[in-house]
């Protein structure tokens, strides 16, 4: 009689099962709370916040404000875009990095490149800086929410379901930082970019900080794959212009790589 496989009746060990759980939970509802977590499990408030954390620390899962969501090790599927080796992500594509060194020269000014993780979720996939332009302690692969009160995240937004914009503009409304004043507001917002194709975004971070910001296309219709910005201090209106037309051009780079794929992007 051939071999046969033996099935393995040991008892799973709990924190790996918790953890599992806890990111099959994430991968289906995009985010939760963390009582909504505790509920989940049914276990202490001690020992969910311990388990929470060690998928912090392992990079699986990542918090902003009250919320934990997936990070890009698990929840990227098909990666496009990694220019510094982002731990997880796809190879480098120097190509794509060459135009963001160009947008920087050309602007004087920082830049980079976000990429959406999910349908809430963005990760800072690169960044220039050049000397004498704004400076960022933020590291590359930090992943935020779609804030819609947040430059970067709006021109994903001006893409996406309605009823996604309206979700999420209700979760984060009332965190004290939206400083948009009404959904009729966002909206209009929202159309504003799609209708101009790029977004200037005045109070990003700091006063007298200005983001200007445009999504990147691999096809159209269809939702931004990329978003491209630069980061300043307030500028005149000529410059202002220049940065835009800097922008588009970048933009046009980046999507012909789609069009005609380079290696790693």
């Amino acid at each position: 009689m051939g071999n046969r496989t033996k099935i393995s009746t040991e008892t799973p060990i709990p924190a790996v099962a918790r953890a599992l759980r806890v990111l099959r939970y994430l991968s289906r509802r995009d985010d939760a709370t963390f009582g909504q977590i505790v509920a989940l499990l049914g276990v202490p408030h001690s020992t969910a916040a311990r388990l929470l954390r060690t998928l912090q620390r392992l990079r699986y899962v990542f918090k902003h404000g009250r919320r934990y969501y997936l990070s890009h090790n698990i929840a990227r599927r098909g990666p496009r875009y990694n220019p510094v080796g982002i731990e997880g992500i796809a190879p480098p594509s120097p190509e794509a990095h060459a135009v963001l060194e160009r947008l920087a020269l050309d602007c004087g000014q920082t830049v980079a490149l976000h990429e959406p993780l999910g349908r809430m979720t963005t990760v800072l996939v690169d960044r220039v800086t050049v000397e004498g332009g704004l400076s960022s302690n933020i590291r590359l692969g930090a992943e935020w929410p779609l804030l819609p009160y947040h430059g970067w995240a709006q021109v994903f937004l001006a893409y996406r379901p309605p009823e996604l914009v309206k979700e999420l503009y209700d979760r984060w409304k009332d965190t004290g930082e939206n400083r948009l004043l009404t959904f009729e507001q966002h909206e209009a917002r929202l159309a504003q970019i799609r209708a101009r194709g790029y977004n200037v975004e005045d109070r990003e971070d700091h006063p007298h900080v200005v983001t200007i910001t445009a999504p990147v296309f691999a096809e159209d219709p269809g939702d931004p794959v990329l978003v491209v910005g630069v980061s300043t201090v307030s500028v005149d209106a000529a410059t202002r212009e220049l940065m835009i037309a800097a922008l588009k051009r970048a933009v046009a780079q980046l999507e012909s790589f789609f069009a005609h794929p380079q290696t790693g992007c």
